[in-house]
């Protein structure tokens, strides 16, 4: 998303916004249940990726390694 001239003005709304959301989602919603929630992967990294903003909120993020 950040090479491409095309898409870069889409960057905010289609990961910033949605990590955003998806982060109160999961706030919200995992002090009652686990769950499970697969995402693309640019949706992980950066300063606003998922990953990044768990950990900020406090959460321990582990990955899992596919042997």
């Amino acid at each position: 998303v950040k090479n491409s001239p095309e898409m870069i003005f889409f960057k905010e709304q289609l990961l910033d916004d949605r990590n955003y959301r998806w982060l109160e989602f999961l706030k919200d919603n995992m002090k009652e249940v686990s769950i499970f929630m697969a995402v693309g992967a640019a949706h992980l990294g950066g300063e606003t990726g998922l990953i990044a903003a768990l950990r900020a909120a406090g959460y321990t993020v582990t990955p899992i390694i596919i042997k």
